[in-house]
């Protein structure tokens, strides 16, 4: 059935990949186009598409999600998939640490289940009849897996570098999970669940969930960064069959040098991950580090080096409250860093030894981590320093104090040129850029491309065949790129050749006719005047003599043939025009068969785009 064939790995990937797009209006050609060139066959079925953006349910939620759903009709059977992008921007990002990996935030997962169920109503989609299918890329994936477990919103989801589910976002979203889960750990509120150990947790949710009939499938990038983190931060890979696939031999394995960074490591990142998107989900961003921190991050902005003393003269309570937070905040930030850093020759040694970084690029990191680590003690330091003279309140304890107070010079220095200056040396040391390359993994085209067969691959959203015809270097054509060019040539080419057609017709029709009708005007008042002469004596009375009467009237005439008003000319090199793009167009096809002369698909593909 042509509805089998859409689960086709690279027909649903390509999907996935192409709705990046963002343009529904484009959807349904993409679809066709997709399956032509994936299975050499037209699809005839009805096809219907529905955008997140027009969906009232989403717009409500405001969770940056961002999907498709296309209602698929052939034969008597209908499907309804939905596509579901991954991370893009940065809410999306912020979104990954605030749900997934903090388990705070379940937006998106609430935007994915209203708006399937939008799109179901909006097709009017019989689910006892129909299968409600997912697609899925990276935190789509997440999105859509996690209300399949607890809503069983779709039959099936599929996913490439998909993000797997999290017991604690688990906990947030399903409100009877989130019960049983109190009452077995003895929580007073579920965000103490935080505070239980991950092993115990993703047990607890494995049970529950265990028997539920849902069918996930994850294709995964052995480099794929998402993938190489989630059984460390806890994910439940448990619950999708997995199919690993090395997309980038030239690199060793993530996952393998991932498993080789400590627990206690990856356990202080989710740590902070959790601070962060609890204040985030309070007040943005400078919650955030204010929660992390304990700092008030606006006032440290309005205060900077150059005003310390204003500020600390004009708002000394702010003050207090500034020292006070990085007091009670910072030992815990910085016992995380520390942990970091004490294995950093661990962490940057692997990405070396993997082909990520260079030496220098090694050396450079554990040296900033190394001196973040030193300028985080020096300011906790330099604060537990002011809070040790602000204790008593005796005469001599003035005097202290504002000897404490002096050291905020300390801190502000370090807030705002030593911290900045090592982010700085990180920065221009190429690193970030040179980690590009796990980014890569985590894309759809290097997944495609170890996935294709024989001569295919893939470039961004286009499919790509490759000729060794010629004895030299591998030719390769790319064959959307070609099938577009044809069909919108040959298009072109035959909406111009009608309108030149068009053309003669209204030269025809106006110049010739107007000829002719004025012509026969012409003729038929030289015949009244002939056949009437005395109706018309009142305007030859100058031509006679009074006692004459006018008995006859000839009319001496010459009517000149129409001249230089036919565009043959014109019309010809118009027609010789698109002629020559023809030939243009059909000798392109026949150089790219001719590539291909032994793979009859080609030449089939031609001819079946026309009919897109």
């Amino acid at each position: 059935m042509p509805l089998d064939k859409i689960t086709k790995e690279e027909i649903w990937m390509r999907l996935v990949n192409s709705e990046y797009g963002n343009n529904p209006e484009k959807m349904e050609e993409t679809f066709r186009t997709i399956y032509l060139e994936e299975t050499g066959e037209l699809f005839e079925g009805e096809v219907e598409v529905f955008h997140s953006s027009d969906s009232n349910v989403t717009r409500k939620i405001n969770s940056n999600y961002d999907g498709t759903a296309l209602s698929i009709s052939s034969g008597g059977e209908q499907n309804l998939y939905v596509i579901s992008q991954g991370t893009q921007g940065m809410e999306d990002w912020l979104y990954n640490i605030k749900g997934p990996f903090a388990g705070i935030a379940v937006d998106q997962v609430e935007a994915a289940k209203g708006f399937t169920d939008d799109a179901i109503t909006h097709f009017n989609i019989d689910t006892n009849k129909s299968d409600v299918i997912s697609f899925n890329h990276s935190l789509g994936l997440h999105n859509s897996g996690m209300t399949a477990l607890t809503d069983g919103t779709f039959d099936e989801v599929y996913g490439v570098n998909g993000l797997m589910l999290s017991p604690y976002e688990l906990a947030q979203y399903d409100v009877e999970f989130a019960k049983l889960v109190q009452d077995e750990f003895n929580l007073r509120r579920i965000t103490e669940i935080q505070d239980v150990p991950l092993e115990d947790i993703k047990k607890f949710a494995l049970d529950y969930y265990g028997e539920r009939d849902v069918k996930i499938h994850n294709t995964v990038s052995e480099d794929d960064p998402l993938y190489s983190i989630s059984e460390k931060f806890g994910f439940i890979t448990e619950f999708s069959e997995t199919k690993i696939i090395d997309t980038n031999p030239n690199v060793s394995g993530l996952k393998e040098m991932i498993d080789k960074i400590p627990a206690p490591v990856i356990e202080s990142l989710r740590v902070l991950a959790t601070d962060y998107a609890e204040g985030d989900e309070k007040g943005g961003f400078n919650q955030s580090m204010n929660q992390l921190l304990g700092a008030n991050i606006e006032s440290l902005d309005e205060y900077s080096i150059s005003g310390a003393i204003k500020w600390y003269r004009e708002h000394p309570e702010e003050v207090d409250q500034t020292i006070s937070g990085l007091n009670d905040n910072l030992p815990r930030v910085l016992e995380n860093i520390r942990l970091m850093e004490e294995n950093s020759e661990v962490i940057f040694d692997e990405l070396y030894k993997g082909g990520y970084i260079t030496a220098d690029q090694k050396k450079v990191m554990i040296e900033e981590l190394g001196n973040l680590e030193k300028e985080l003690t020096n300011l906790q330091e330099a604060i537990q320093y002011n809070v040790d003279m602000h204790d008593d309140d005796g005469w001599f304890d003035k005097i202290r104090r504002g000897l404490g107070d002096a050291g905020l010079a300390a801190v502000a220095a370090i807030l705002y040129f030593k911290i900045p200056n090592i982010l700085d040396r990180i920065k221009e040391s190429g690193t970030l850029e040179s980690l590009e390359g796990i980014v890569d993994s985590h894309s759809i085209p290097e997944m495609l491309n170890a996935l294709a067969k024989g001569n295919r691959s893939y470039v961004g959203k286009d499919l790509v065949f490759t000729s060794d015809a010629g004895g030299g270097d591998p030719i390769k054509v790319n064959m959307s790129a070609a099938m577009r060019l044809y069909t919108q040539g040959v298009t072109s080419l035959e909406v111009k050749q009608t309108l030149i057609t068009e053309l003669e017709t209204l030269v025809r029709d106006e110049i010739e006719f107007a000829y002719k009708d004025e012509k026969w005007k012409v003729m038929r008042e030289i015949y009244n005047v002939e056949s009437s002469p005395s109706s018309y004596a009142h305007e030859l009375g100058q031509y006679r003599f009074p006692s004459y009467k006018i008995s006859s009237v000839n009319v001496l005439h010459e009517i000149y043939p129409l001249e230089q008003a036919d565009l043959d000319e014109e019309i010809a090199e118009m027609k010789y025009s698109v002629d020559t793009g023809f030939s243009y167009i059909e000798n392109y096809r026949k150089a790219i068969e001719e590539l291909f002369k032994e793979d009859e698909e080609v030449s089939a593909l031609f001819d079946l785009s026309r009919r897109i």
